[in-house]
């Protein structure tokens, strides 16, 4: 009997033993220590399955550090997938692949553990059409296309956009624009990167209005969680005006700003980005496109698009301002 008694204590032990040597562990600024299964981690909120309360939820604000007993793949804000083990570091961070997160800056679910980071690759794109008829006394029409593609592979971040303009009063071409932009971003950390950029724009109706510069630059993530991103670049470029043989060479910078936002029931979401050059020694001060819009998601793919488009050039002599309003019809995959 006391054999037996003694055996069922052993293997008790053991069974402990082992619930415990698997277990993720939270540990709270209060002291409280939550040993279980890490279910989530994002959102400011952690998510962790216990044997004795189920799942806890936790506010990362009152959690000093996660360990996990084996690797896990997480997120970064940036977008990088990453396999590491967790580690605890100093108050709110933790220690994972010989670098220190903050834990806000980690996002971690299941549906992660699936992907390969040496080899996860994120591709999604947007196209819009959007037009306007002004019955007015010059009947003024409007047309336009857009085209978004952006693709990301561990540090590295590639966008390309394209856009198509058509304007029209009484019948006669006013605008018949193009836009290509690209840009290459490179992560140095999960706020910071670099970013290599190049644009251009032409305009077949109006003569000498070409437009190209190609940059270098450093850019931030301000604010990014999985509804809402805001950020900001400064790159310095070499600007071209007009076309050959009435072509003018110019140094500026450039800041660049994006903002978006979707709303809770993510049906809604808003955006707002700007371009604004600085020209060095001329009299022209700023060259400004910029556009902010509301989207209205149908289903999982269309959407209802109203945006404003503002773009102001500034000099000695005074501002020269043009807008527009556009309602369109966009996709995105």
């Amino acid at each position: 009997m006391k054999k037996n008694l003694r055996l069922g204590v052993f293997v008790a032990f053991l069974c402990t033993f082992s619930v415990v040597s698997v277990a993720d562990t939270v540990n709270l600024k209060n002291g409280d220590r939550l040993s279980g299964r890490l279910v989530k981690l994002g959102e400011e909120k952690l998510v962790i399955e216990t044997d004795y309360a189920g799942e806890v939820r936790v506010n990362l604000e009152k959690v000093i550090s996660v360990e996990t007993d084996e690797a896990v793949s997480f997120r970064s804000k940036s977008g990088g997938l990453y396999r590491a083990k967790l580690d605890k570091s100093s108050d709110g961070k933790v220690l994972a692949g010989g670098k220190i997160w903050a834990l806000d800056e980690l996002q971690f679910d299941p549906a992660l553990e699936t992907m390969n980071p040496a080899s996860q690759d994120t591709f999604h794109g947007r196209a819009e059409a959007s037009t306007e008829n002004l019955q007015n006394k010059t009947r003024t029409r409007y047309a336009e296309i857009d085209l978004n593609l952006t693709w990301q592979k561990q540090a590295w971040r590639h966008t390309v956009d394209v856009k198509k303009r058509n304007d029209s009063e009484a019948g006669e071409k006013t605008e018949d624009s193009q836009k290509l932009e690209y840009s290459v971003d490179y992560f140095l950390s999960p706020e910071w990167f670099a970013r290599g950029n190049s644009f251009y724009q032409r305009d077949r109706v109006t003569v000498g209005s070409d437009l190209h510069y190609n940059g270098l630059g450093l850019g931030k993530k301000l604010w990014k969680n999985e509804n809402a991103s805001w950020e900001v670049i400064a790159t310095y470029n070499r600007l071209i005006i007009g076309s050959r043989p009435f072509q003018i060479d110019l140094n500026t910078w450039l800041l660049s700003t994006e903002f978006k936002r979707k709303f809770e029931n993510e049906k809604w979401d808003v955006y707002a980005k700007a371009d604004v050059l600085f020209p060095q020694h001329v009299p022209v001060k700023l060259i400004m496109q910029s556009e902010a819009g509301l989207r209205y998601q149908l289903n999982t793919q269309i959407y209802l698009t109203a945006k404003l488009m503002l773009d102001l050039i500034g000099s000695s002599g005074g501002n020269l301002k043009s807008h527009s309003y556009k309602l369109g019809i966009g996709t995105k995959w």
